[in-house]
């Protein structure tokens, strides 16, 4: 089962905005602003993992490059490998460059600084790791932004067993495509 997260959004989404048939659901954070995107449209053509371009449209921000935005973690205690997908896309046009965003887990910066592109998107991944309750993934500007930390999207899975029997058989065929692994997800709250 698949659970994924548009972030500031009234709407869910899924087939045939999605054409891997992902669900798309709102989530909001506390003391986080939700903005609209400029773009007349968003290019998605060239991300790996094509999320619908309504789950771009909206976006989630703090209200200032000191305040962060940190996930909540719905992970189990014990640590498990996580696959994150997160989606990043400039809301206002006049802000090109001059935002830049940078991640960190457990309190480590993770990558370098993201500048979201405006009118496409910029997929970020986090991949062989392991987390649990206890990880923290947390969002600030970097040190050279003047506009605060800015996310659309979010996908979040943990490796686990096989499908069980009280799934659709025909649940995760694309996914088995992809890996030998089938990946379940927890849905992630951002504050």
């Amino acid at each position: 089962m698949f659970d994924l997260v548009i972030v500031a959004s009234t709407e869910y989404g899924r087939y045939p905005d999605d054409i891997f048939d992902r669900i798309w659901t709102p989530s909001y954070g506390i003391g986080l602003s939700e903005v609209k995107s400029e773009a007349s449209g968003i290019n998605t053509s060239t991300t790996e993992d094509h999320p619908p371009e309504g789950a771009l449209e909206n976006a989630i921000t703090s209200s200032s490059t000191t305040q962060s935005m940190q996930f909540i973690n719905r992970l189990p205690t014990k640590e498990l490998p996580i696959y994150i997908t997160a989606y990043f896309s400039e809301v206002n046009e006049s802000a090109v460059g001059q935002r830049s965003i940078q991640m960190y887990i457990d309190n480590k910066p993770f990558l370098s600084p993201i500048v979201p592109p405006f009118g496409s998107v910029k997929e970020v991944y986090i991949t062989n790791i392991t987390a649990s309750a206890n990880t923290s993934f947390l969002l600030q500007a970097s040190d050279t932004s003047t506009l605060p930390p800015v996310l659309n999207a979010l996908e979040v899975y943990t490796l686990s067993d096989a499908l069980t029997a009280g799934t659709d058989s025909r649940d995760g065929k694309f996914v088995m495509l992809l890996s030998k692994y089938v990946y379940v997800s927890y849905r992630e709250h951002i504050i």
